[in-house]
C-alpha cells in the first residue's frame, strides 16, 4: 500500500529542506574558508617563516599550558652574561640550542665562552655560535663539578681531582694551583630580571606553524575540537543529502 503525502505537506518539507540546505551551506562555506586559509598558511609555512617565528601571546601560551621556569640564574662572564632558565640558556639574549639541565658554570677566555655541564664542555663564540663540544669520549674528565679560567688556562674540578688545560681543552693535567681559583657560580637575579627571563623562556616554546596546524585540525580546542570536526562531518552529510533531495525533486517536476 502506497501512502500518498498531501501536497501541502510536500511543500512544507521542501521548504524546510531548502532552508536547512541554505543555512548548512552558509555554515560550511565559512568553515571551508577557515580550512582553506589555515591550509594555505601551512603550505607556505617555511616560506613565510612560520616555523621560526615564535608566539609571544601570553593567553595563547596559557592555552597550551606552557608554564614559566622555576630555576632562573645568571653566570657573569668577562664582558657577557649567560642566563639559564630551567633547561634553556641565553647568551646575550640569544638562545642556545639543546637542553641544559646540568650546567655547573661558565667562563670567558678572549672571545670564547666555555659552558661546563656535568658531562661535557661546550665552546661558543660571543655571538652564540657553537664551536665545539667535548665529552668523556674525547678524554674530558667527568663528572665536572666546577669550572674556572686564569691566564688562558682552564681549570675544572671533578669529584676526585682538579685539572687544567689550555684553551684547546684536549689535554688535561692533574694539578694543584698555587693560587686561589675563582670558580664560576650561578647568581640570583632581581625580581624584574627574573620576570624578563621567564617571558623570554615562554616566548621560545611555541611557533606559529604549530598553532596553525592545531587550528587546521581542531586540536587547539582539545576534546571540543574533536566534537566540532564531528559536527562538521555530519553537516556535510546533511548538505549532501538535502542537495540530492532537492535536485531529484526538481528533476521530477521538470518531467
Amino acid at each position: 500500500m502506497i501512502i500518498k503525502i498531501p501536497r501541502k505537506v510536500n511543500i512544507k518539507i521542501a521548504r524546510y529542506l531548502r532552508q536547512l540546505h541554505r543555512y548548512t551551506g552558509v555554515s560550511m562555506a565559512l568553515f571551508i574558508i577557515y580550512l582553506s586559509l589555515t591550509g594555505v598558511a601551512l603550505n607556505h609555512a617555511h616560506e613565510w617563516k612560520l616555523d621560526r617565528v615564535t608566539v609571544h601571546n601570553d593567553w595563547l601560551l596559557d592555552l597550551y599550558g606552557y608554564k614559566s621556569p622555576h630555576y632562573v640564574v645568571q653566570f657573569n662572564l668577562l664582558s657577557e652574561k649567560l642566563v639559564q632558565a630551567d633547561d634553556k640558556l641565553w647568551l646575550n639574549n640569544r638562545i642556545l640550542s639543546g637542553s641544559w639541565l646540568t650546567v655547573v658554570g661558565a667562563v670567558q677566555a678572549d672571545n670564547i665562552v666555555i659552558i661546563a655541564s656535568t658531562e661535557k664542555l661546550s665552546m661558543y663564540t660571543l655571538q652564540g655560535k657553537l664551536i665545539d663540544q667535548l665529552d668523556a669520549s674525547l678524554g674530558l674528565p667527568t663528572p665536572i663539578e666546577a669550572i674556572s679560567v686564569n691566564n688562558q688556562t682552564v681549570w675544572i674540578k671533578t669529584n676526585t681531582d682538579i685539572l687544567s688545560s689550555d684553551l684547546q681543552l684536549l689535554q688535561w693535567q692533574s694539578k694543584s694551583p698555587n693560587f686561589l681559583l675563582t670558580w664560576s657560580k650561578p647568581k640570583e637575579l632581581t625580581s624584574k630580571q627574573k620576570v624578563h627571563v621567564q617571558r623570554l623562556y615562554r616566548h621560545q616554546l611555541l611557533d606559529w606553524e604549530s598553532v596553525i596546524q592545531d587550528l587546521h585540525s581542531g586540536r587547539i580546542f582539545g576534546q571540543w575540537g574533536t566534537y566540532f570536526l564531528d559536527m562538521v562531518g555530519i553537516l556535510l552529510i546533511v548538505l549532501a543529502f538535502t542537495g540530492i533531495h532537492m535536485w531529484a525533486r526538481q528533476s521530477r517536476v521538470k518531467r
